[in-house]
């Protein structure tokens, strides 16, 4: 078991949590003809990012803050909440970015499973039978809210929108799986001829599907970070709530079969050979 809890320089908006779990099991028969081994791993992340932490403008650069701020104006002058009452000059640079601290957010939550089973049989003492499969999953949900109370929302709003601010939310998710499956004969010589001969077979598959959207437009009373109930709807009014969906499927799959021989004299001169050939599907 591990478990991760770290905050980043950034106070409040850099953060990062996670949980992992690994277990390995390995065994044999007792004559060690059958031999095999699993290995299994969960990891759960949860890490908060700020945007544009080196570039941008000074409303959303805090490297740029820090470094350029003037140093007379006091983070205490900054109210919770009120972003949108600070006055836009340069001065108050530092009232921006802790605003932008406060008021942006940009979660990442990653589930990631690794799971791996092996066998071999050893079928004569020169002839050996090897075995693998193993699987990747990967679930992330990504978050980045602009609070509608912000400076930057109410900055960049459009004349006659009371309720700005945007969401974006995206889902991923991956599975890779891949098959491997080898016949190795084996034998030595005369004490100096050792040759080799293998048989390989592979098959790879994975998935990916990813759906998200852009929602524009929040009410202040019942807002919060990834929840849809402050969402403002369109209307014929204007064109300032107009949202934006995104989707894609990908697939790829890859088989493949060869064969491997390899020669060696006296420890001294040696040859190797492979022939190979993959279908691959994109």
């Amino acid at each position: 078991f591990g478990y991760t809890d770290q905050e980043g320089i950034l106070k409040k908006a850099s953060t990062l949590k996670r949980f992992n779990f690994r277990s390995n099991i390995s065994g044999k028969s007792s004559n060690d003809k059958f031999n095999y081994g699993t290995s299994f791993t969960l990891n759960y992340s949860e890490s908060n990012e700020p945007n544009s932490i080196g570039s941008g403008a000074i409303n959303r650069n805090f490297v740029l803050g820090a470094n350029q701020s003037v140093p007379y104006i006091s983070p205490a002058s900054y109210v919770p909440g009120e972003g949108g009452n600070i006055p836009v000059v340069f001065a108050n640079t530092p009232l921006f970015l802790l605003d932008r601290r406060d008021t942006y957010t940009r979660r990442e939550d990653e589930i990631k499973i690794i799971a791996n089973v092996n066998a071999s049989y050893k079928i004569t003492d020169n002839l050996t039978f090897r075995t693998s499969f193993g699987g990747d999953f990967t679930d992330e949900q990504l978050l980045r809210v602009e609070a509608p109370f912000s400076f930057n929302a109410i900055l960049f709003a459009a004349d006659g929108d009371n309720t700005p601010g945007f969401s974006d939310q995206d889902s991923n998710r991956s599975v890779a799986m891949n098959f491997n499956n080898s016949l190795t004969w084996s034998k030595v010589f005369a004490d100096k001829h050792s040759l080799e001969v293998s048989l390989f077979s592979e098959y790879f598959k994975a998935h990916r599907r990813s759906f998200g959207f852009r929602q524009l437009g929040f009410d202040p009373a019942t807002f919060s970070p990834g929840d849809g109930a402050s969402f403002v709807n369109d209307n014929a009014d204007n064109d300032n709530y107009v949202d934006t969906g995104r989707a894609s499927v990908r697939d790829a799959g890859l088989f493949s079969y060869f064969g491997f021989v390899d020669y060696d004299y006296d420890s001294k001169y040696g040859f190797s050979a492979t022939l190979r050939r993959d279908a691959s599907y994109r």
